[in-house]
């Protein structure tokens, strides 16, 4: 029985969250329809009217219920695919729910599927779902690759008013069998930015843990239990307490409450099945597939639009990526092959300077013997030295056209990475890497041949 209630109260607490529909003007008694938008003058906020021009209102003078009346036929779906960890994907994302709750949808509907990602990243998409005051958003996990929501994407779902799971999903901590194909979360792993300093790490996660906090206390009959996805430190188990089952912190439990069951024990953290999700009231109910909830939240007539930007944003960037891995590549053998013409042009260079005493027939005429050179400095004569600066002037040649084309690479590599956001950190080294290109090539220019 408790957890019915637990669930009516999760319900009721989402329809207050979500943004007013139908409008009553409690002195006048005057009724319409329609929904708020984020504008506004003093302090009153912007209401678009159905079949009437928008009004800036003073929304404390009105009840207010949510329903879906006023508002447009439509719902927008954005996909949570992959791995938190672009700031391109993230960028896009806060821009594009922000305009689509703006467009008066029904709802928002947010499809999760990852394991994770960065810390600051999954904060900012938590935030952008959070900073939505005029629409309903609406988590799914829907389960495919990686099989849920977690780590941070546990966060993420829970930012919605409401979440919906796919039987055979899971949220919380970790991923109890990580799927063989989910490379993609560690794919650039070789290449990721330097760690923060250890201030920076630790502000950081400071404030990742006020904004679970903040999501938490939104939550009231879960708290702890969300609490429990991201802190070691939290047991939380189930007690009979005055026949009522209620979820409670292991260190508060009293002599005469009898376990039922143990969420989480302290030092491990809390994952939980789409069934256990239901039971807890963490999910509002399981749905086979997007279509089975869309029309669980009455919406199968309204038209789904869905956000293909992050898709391509992710698409972009790895080929983006690919592209900058082939330059890299290719500078490497460049590098390499400059590195050996190198040591051979200080070896040729050597045996040119000791053949050098050598006096020539085709300089200063017939001296000497009839072979052209003074008798002093045998064993070399004048064809061999010849082929040698001859051959030390291509490999001279060679490293230069070699240095011009690690130049012209190193500028296509940072074009590349620096106009992409999740590319950026490789502008440093690239820098580098070209002045000292550069800096041979010079040398090289200004060297004499022979």
């Amino acid at each position: 029985m408790a957890k019915y209630l637990v669930l009516v109260f999760i319900i009721v607490f989402s329809f207050s969250n979500c943004p007013a529909d139908t409008f009553f003007h409690r002195r006048t008694g005057k009724t319409f329809n329609g929904y708020v938008v984020p504008r506004k003058k003093g302090n009153k906020t912007q209401v678009r009217i159905e079949n009437k021009s928008p009004k800036y209102l003073d929304l404390s003078e009105y009840d207010i219920t949510c329903n879906y009346l006023g508002r447009q036929k439509k719902i927008f779906v954005f996909p949570l695919k992959n791995p938190l960890d672009l700031i391109a994907e993230t960028d896009a994302f806060e821009r594009a729910i922000a305009l689509a709750a703006n467009q008066g949808p029904l709802f928002i509907l947010i499809e999760i599927d990852t394991p994770g990602g960065k810390i600051d990243l999954a904060q900012r998409i938590g935030r952008a779902i959070t900073n939505i005051d005029n629409c309903l958003t609406v988590a799914y996990i829907s389960g495919d690759e990686f099989g849920g929501a977690f780590d941070q994407a546990a966060i993420v779902a829970l930012a919605c008013d409401r979440l919906y799971m796919k039987e055979g999903t899971a949220i919380g901590a970790v991923t109890p069998q990580p799927a063989a194909s989910s490379s993609a979360y560690t794919y650039e792993s070789s290449e990721r930015p330097p760690a923060r300093d250890e201030k920076a790490s630790d502000e950081l996660n400071f404030q990742w843990q006020q904004f679970v906090t903040s999501i938490a206390e939104r939550k009231v009959d879960t708290e702890l239990l969300i609490k429990a996805m991201v802190e070691k430190n939290l047991g939380v188990i189930e007690v009979i307490d005055n026949d009522r089952r209620i979820i409670i912190d292991s260190s508060d439990r009293k002599p005469n409450q009898k376990v039922t069951r143990t969420w989480s024990k302290k030092g491990s953290l809390l994952t939980l099945t789409a069934e256990e999700a239901v039971q807890t009231g963490i999910a509002e109910k399981t749905a086979e597939t997007q279509k089975k909830l869309v029309a669980e939240l009455k919406a199968d007539k309204a038209r789904k639009i869905q956000d293909r930007r992050i898709l391509r944003i992710r698409r972009n960037y790895e080929q983006t990526k690919a592209r900058l891995d082939e330059i890299l590549s290719v500078i490497e053998f460049l590098e390499n092959r400059s590195d050996a013409l190198a040591e051979q042009i200080d070896i040729v260079a050597k045996s040119v300077r000791q053949g050098n005493p050598i006096v020539y027939r085709s300089r200063y005429g017939v001296l000497g013997d009839d072979k052209g050179y003074w008798p002093t400095y045998s064993g070399r004569d004048y064809d061999e030295l010849e082929n040698t600066m001859a051959y030390y002037n291509a490999l001279l040649n060679e490293l230069a056209a070699m240095l011009d084309t690690t130049i012209r690479n190193y500028s296509v590599a940072l074009q590349l990475a620096g106009n992409h956001p999740d590319l950026f950190h490789h502008v440093t080294s690239l820098q580098e890497g070209l002045t000292n290109a550069q800096a041979s090539f010079r040398s090289i220019a200004f060297r004499p041949g022979y």
